[in-house]
């Protein structure tokens, strides 16, 4: 299936939808490799619908042909909500918004959100960082855990969470969203600034080294990030108890 056949199938599903639910549908729309038009000639198709009503279908997902096609349906103020509360993976929900291709949207509620994602409080940004370096700091404690156990299987699970973690919390530093997937761990080559020795993010995440050896890297790494957080302003939160 080509782009335009993609396209195609969308528009037929959102006219259907639309004389099925009436007023109940906000909007629909394209996101993902599709709205960016960079897919490739089996990528899947994810399908954004916007409700006005709490009683809409939930999200679906379906095989065209030998396409995927994941439907995400959201409630108007949920994607709202979504836009202003801080999670760890914040700078990828972001990004989701920024590409849409509207296929219905009688009222452009795509372009209002779309300014939500683009104009987010730098606090939000914060929280969010906060939020990451916590969910980091948490897999630095399993990958402790299993080295003392010599599960190295378990070590390299929680290293490539923990590359995870440390990419959405320097790019919520940088107050920067992913367009995509493929960019988490090559977005930081655009930024203004990273931890010292963060490219090795990509060998911690993909590479085969020895599990001593892993662990001494995700340290160092780890220890880095928690620094270079600290100099922008935002430390690893600490309970007041």
């Amino acid at each position: 299936m080509d782009h335009e056949a993609r396209v195609a199938l969308v528009r037929s599903f959102a006219n259907a939808l639309v004389q099925r639910f009436g007023p109940a549908v906000a909007a629909v729309g394209i996101y993902g490799s599709v709205a960016r038009g960079d897919e490739g000639p089996h990528s899947d198709v994810d399908v954004l619908v916007l409700s006005y009503s709490p009683l809409f279908p939930p999200p679906s997902s379906h095989l065209v042909g030998e396409t995927v096609v994941y439907v995400n349906t959201y409630l108007l103020a949920d994607a709202e909500r979504e836009l202003r509360e801080p999670v760890p993976a914040f700078p990828e929900r972001l990004g989701g918004w920024l590409d849409i291709l509207s296929i219905y949207d009688p009222h452009q509620q795509i372009p209002r959100l779309q300014g939500l994602a683009r104009s987010v409080p730098p606090d939000l940004f914060r929280k969010s960082a906060e939020l990451a370096l916590l969910g980091g700091r948490d897999m630095l404690g399993k990958l402790r855990n299993c080295r003392q156990r010599y599960d190295e299987e378990g070590l390299r699970e929680a290293a490539v969470w923990l590359t995870l973690y440390a990419a959405w919390a320097v790019a919520s530093l940088n107050r920067s969203p992913f367009r995509s997937d493929n960019e988490i761990f090559t977005a930081h080559r655009r930024f203004a600034a990273v931890p010292r020795g963060y490219e090795v993010i990509r060998d911690l995440r993909y590479g085969r080294t020895p599990r001593e050896e892993i662990y001494q890297t995700a340290e160092a790494f780890w220890d880095n990030l928690e620094r270079f957080a600290r100099e922008q302003g935002v430390p690893l939160p600490r309970s007041p108890w």
